[in-house]
């Protein structure tokens, strides 16, 4: 740490924060916000990773995948809606005036099944997307929280056969 910007460097660490600003341009002769940890700017850094990734391409996917993999792990609620929209997009069965705040319920709760039971739980469409007889719509009120043994044994079938003949049990 300079002695001129150590305080705010130290501030901004104390606080929590990840960027300070000194509005000094910085070696190469950046002005941009600098990293607190490091005290490098936040151009610097990036040209240095563009340089590294440029230098070593097989390491470079190892760590972007490992980066992913740890992302998909730690917001897997958001994975699995944007997954099911998708999906409900490809087969144009999306009602877009639904808020996508409307089934984050579904999901959590799927969730919380899961780690509470130790069965893993997912959200289904009652009607399913792409039925035989009938398709249904990516709609909250076409959600369901079931096992995933239950899920894989209902595939696309309509609901009132599939629970009518017990197929269920």
């Amino acid at each position: 740490m300079s002695k001129r910007y150590g305080r705010l460097q130290k501030a901004a660490l104390d606080a929590g924060e990840m960027f300070y600003y000194t509005g000094v341009p910085c070696k190469r002769g950046h002005v941009d916000v600098r990293y607190a940890s490091i005290g490098m700017c936040r151009t610097c850094v990036r040209e240095q990773r563009k340089k590294w990734a440029a230098d070593n391409p097989e390491r470079y996917v190892e760590v972007e995948r490992a980066k992913t993999a740890r992302w998909v792990k730690k917001h897997n609620v958001r994975v699995n809606e944007y997954n099911a929209r998708r999906r409900a997009e490809r087969s144009r069965a999306n009602v877009f005036n639904v808020p996508r705040s409307a089934f984050s319920p579904f999901y959590k709760d799927a969730q919380r099944k899961s780690l509470e039971t130790e069965i893993q739980h997912v959200v289904d469409h009652y009607y399913p997307l792409r039925g035989e007889t009938v398709s249904g719509l990516h709609v909250p009120w076409n959600l369901q929280v079931i096992t995933e043994e239950e899920n894989l044994r209902k595939k696309n079938k309509h609901p009132e056969t599939f629970y009518k003949n017990g197929e269920n049990q």
